[in-house]
């Protein structure tokens, strides 16, 4: 388990190096990591025997859009702000910061030259999008029917990088568990379409994901050992409110 948390380490320390930027940094909140994507990416990787450098790329690139996605959600959409105002100041730096990380992607896969991971990426991306304005724009009949959106759109990267790959062992569980991390992990001056909802709704869709997630785990093969251990132990953590 300490040399998965040193590779882990290693993937997150590349990204982070990747995501710098001076001045940005000093007026806009950078996304917090999704760990869980992160861990799963590399599972997924790992399980379908990419070679290391590739399994790199490809764990950098998505991350990269996951948070340039997470950049443009903490945008305020407020029509009342002044357009000198602080708060004005901040969404439009935010902006310039989604779109400062989408360019690194783009100029990691254009290093790449892998057209066919560009494909899968650009097509996991526009159903996100889609997805995004379904729920900005209300079009669901029921708390049920958004919390479903939103299992999709939180872990769509992930599974079109496992059918990239060959390898969907996992997708069941990934989109439960995305969907965890992020309304365990609200963006700051966002808020996400989950915290919105009523609290016994989201409460109660929660714990039945929990439930869900937790027969996922347990069903996943013997070779999965790492995997099992580490989500176990988040899920717990979550269960007990640390999570």
């Amino acid at each position: 388990m300490q040399e998965l948390n040193r590779e882990i380490n290693h993937l997150k320390n590349i990204i982070e190096n990747r995501m710098k930027h001076t001045y940005l940094n000093q007026f806009v909140q950078t996304p917090e990591i999704n760990d869980y994507t992160l861990f799963i990416l590399y599972s997924i990787l790992k399980q379908a025997h990419v070679p290391e450098s590739r399994l790199e790329t490809i764990v950098t690139t998505t991350m990269l859009i996951q948070i340039a996605l997470d950049a443009h959600d903490q945008v305020v959409d407020d029509p009342n702000l002044s357009e000198h105002s602080p708060e004005a100041v901040t969404n439009q730096l935010t902006v310039l910061a989604g779109d400062y990380y989408s360019g690194l992607y783009y100029l990691l896969l254009s290093e790449t030259r892998d057209f066919k991971l560009i494909q899968t990426l650009a097509s996991a991306i526009k159903k996100i999008n889609e997805l995004k304005m379904h729920v900005y724009f209300k079009e669901y009949q029921s708390p049920l029917e958004l919390f479903e959106m939103l299992k999709r759109m939180e872990s769509l990267l992930i599974i079109h990088v496992a059918e990239f790959v060959g390898f969907t062992e996992m997708n069941d569980f990934a989109e439960k568990v995305a969907l965890l991390w992020k309304a365990n992990h609200p963006l700051e001056n966002s808020v996400h379409p989950i915290v919105d909802e009523p609290a016994y709704k989201r409460q109660e869709y929660l714990d039945s994901l929990m439930k869900d997630a937790d027969l996922e785990l347990t069903s996943l093969p013997s070779n999965f050992i790492k995997i099992k251990a580490y989500f176990s132990q988040q899920l717990k953590a979550i269960k007990l409110g640390e999570g």
